[in-house]
């Protein structure tokens, strides 16, 4: 069953308040439960959705560059993970604690450039197709990435750790909803925007009362054990805080998780809201099949082993993201487009 726009709208909404109460109940558990359920279905469906439009790229061929930077971009973050595990932190008492120090900070740097570059490219890639062209912005937007991680490191490192999770599951899942609220000029489109946006505040701001929550035993183990903490212990900045809130019991940790739950949650369930875009009604059967199969063998490692889950899945869920990068520039683009034509900046089509 297809939904007209308008019952889509009203469904977002209805969605958004049902994210938004179990996120307020259960931060911790929904987060695990999401992105382990979820998230694995959002992006087997996704990417074969974005293959099929050519990644809206100028060329569908260049897709191999987002793939080949994905790689690299997770060599540094492995490398990281496995230099915090006690395992491999083991090796920290044979190297001097700088040398150490020195090491993490590095594989930090390297992951951020990285990801700063390939935001950078995709923008390149998704708009010139010739080449001489392409290849001199490919070389300016290297050297201003570059720039830009030595003249403010912390926003920029700020930036790039947000713009693969957090940035990606709110803020693009907005311009998402607004681009479409735009193009389509309906009510409830507008109102499904300015639902998601009061729940959003209602998290930033200290007005929910979270006395009634104890995170169960599985997600601390499974949460705490995770590289999920950095992302929490990045936006504690907000609020003035420091990284080493109690992670379970602060006010402002739970409202933090709360938030990262909302998000996460509803930017999967917005996707899976979208029928006509997914078009499950039209995909082949063995291709369903095979879809459903896969996204059962991902839900059943998380199952087995939160840990092996994520390790397995890590690559998957990022490629996801950095291959929607070109729709999200995109995306910007037609909002600008849109708005301006609105305020007569630009003739209309």
């Amino acid at each position: 069953m297809v939904l007209t726009v308008k019952q889509t709208d009203y469904l977002n909404i209805g969605l958004i308040l049902l994210a938004f109460g179990a996120a307020i109940y259960l931060p911790f558990e929904l987060f695990l439960f999401s992105y382990a359920v979820l998230g694995p279905l959002h992006y087997l469906t996704e990417i074969n959705w974005l293959d099929d439009r050519g990644y809206f790229l100028a060329q569908k061929r260049d897709v191999r560059w987002l793939i080949g930077l994905t790689g690299l971009i997770f060599l540094p973050s492995i490398f990281f993970q496995l230099f915090q595990t006690d395992l491999f932190g083991s090796l920290k008492i044979f190297l001097p604690k700088m040398w150490a120090d020195r090491t993490s900070k590095i594989l930090q740097q390297l992951f951020s450039g990285l990801v700063g570059l390939t935001f950078a490219v995709s923008l390149v890639l998704a708009l010139i197709r010739e080449r001489p062209k392409k290849y001199v912005w490919l070389a300016g937007f290297t050297g201003f990435v570059f720039l830009l991680q030595i003249w403010m490191p912390a926003y920029f490192g700020f930036f790039t750790l947000m713009l693969p999770s957090i940035i990606h599951v709110s803020v693009f899942t907005a311009l998402f909803m607004l681009a479409g609220t735009l193009r389509q000029g309906i009510f409830s489109g507008y109102l499904a925007l300015l639902v998601y946006a009061l729940c959003i505040a209602l998290l930033l701001l200290p007005v929910i009362d979270f006395g009634h929550y104890q995170a169960s035993q599985y997600a601390q183990q499974s949460f705490g054990s995770s590289g999920f903490r950095r992302i929490n212990q990045a936006l504690y900045w907000f609020w003035g805080a420091g990284p080493d809130l109690p992670l379970f019991t602060s006010t402002l940790a739970l409202r933090v998780q709360a938030l990262v739950a909302f998000v996460y949650t509803y930017h999967y369930l917005n996707w899976f809201a979208k029928t006509g875009v997914i078009g499950w009604h039209k995909m082949p059967k063995g291709q369903l099949w095979l879809t459903l199969a896969l996204w059962l063998g991902c839900v059943g490692l998380y199952a087995y082993s939160y840990a092996l889950g994520l390790a397995v899945l890590a690559l998957l869920s990022f490629l996801h993201v950095v291959l929607e990068f070109p729709l999200n520039h995109k995306i910007i683009l037609q909002i600008f487009a849109s708005l301006s034509e609105k305020i007569g900046l630009s003739p209309s089509k």
